[in-house]
């Protein structure tokens, strides 16, 4: 699985001045039971259909973007993992070799090209016990620094004018750059995870969590496909902290313990290569 993470500036209804995260979904929310498991996806829409939606150009709501990405051509190099090690070996990327499903797991720093030796050089033969994939599933999150986003950024053209949003305001509080080792924009970019590639192996997975930014993000599917349950921030209030509980595996959860749990409004959609998906500040998804 190959996706893409960023964040951007959309107004919301309530909030023009709120700011949003953008690469890394809008919605027709759903009951899930827990009890009686039922679900429905998020909305899909077109470019057309997003933009002739005053609603859901708010930012408001998440959904699923198709057909955007048809001309990208990081949709057809991406396929190749090769192209990260050829490209940028000497990249520093957080390392989980075992998962981030937990909040517990922790990443190492490791450089991109022995990482991508492992992720090439898979056993041809899987565990048959479910929970030993579950649990060493691997997982890279790449955060990009600015000059190499730069160097990839016309792989992801065109690119819709509200996913750009983030270049208004950064040109105006961030100052240019001084020299190369004080760049202010360079250092927010790796820092707020601006710009992420994420690369993970079947089963890899991570934590149910809101994203500490006040900013709503766009995750761009390249390669095989990615399930989300998304779930707006007043459902989250049920979920306690991070991490807690596990909405893939519903009969791990204690709903003794926790009972408002037993009807919760999330969506469980599987995103496809080529699709977008976007969701709002604060909205939980794992």
């Amino acid at each position: 699985m190959v996706g893409f993470g960023w964040p951007s500036l959309v107004p919301g209804p309530k909030r023009a001045k709120r700011t949003m995260r953008s690469f890394y979904q809008v919605l027709g929310i759903a009951m899930v039971l827990f009890v009686h498991a039922s679900s429905k996806e998020l909305r899909r829409l077109t470019l057309q259909e997003l933009e002739s939606d005053p609603y859901f150009m708010t930012g408001a709501q998440p959904f699923v973007l198709t057909g955007a990405m048809a001309n990208w051509t990081s949709l057809k190099v991406f396929q190749d993992l090769s192209f990260f090690k050829k490209n940028y070996s000497r990249s520093i990327v957080d390392y989980y070799p075992n998962n981030l499903a937990k909040t517990g797991d922790k990443p190492y720093l490791r450089d991109m090209g022995s990482v991508m030796d492992e992720f090439v050089n898979v056993p041809t033969k899987e565990s048959p016990n479910f929970e030993e994939r579950y649990d060493h599933s691997r997982y890279i999150h790449w955060r990009m620094t600015l000059p190499e986003y730069k160097e990839i950024e016309s792989m992801f053209s065109p690119l819709p004018k509200f996913m750009k949003v983030d270049e208004v305001w950064m040109k105006k509080c961030f100052p240019g750059k001084r020299s190369e080792s004080d760049w202010p924009l360079n250092n927010f970019f790796r820092h707020a995870h601006w710009r992420i590639i994420v690369i993970g192996e079947r089963y890899s997975s991570m934590f149910l969590h809101a994203d500490g930014f006040e900013t709503a993000t766009y995750v761009t599917q390249f390669v095989g496909r990615k399930r989300w349950m998304v779930c707006s921030p007043e459902e989250g209030l049920k979920f306690g902290v991070a991490g807690l509980h596990d909405l893939f595996h519903p009969e791990s959860i204690d709903l003794k313990a926790y009972p408002s749990l037993q009807h919760v409004d999330c969506t469980d959609t599987v995103v496809k290569p080529g699709e977008i998906i976007y969701y709002p500040a604060h909205w939980w998804h794992q």
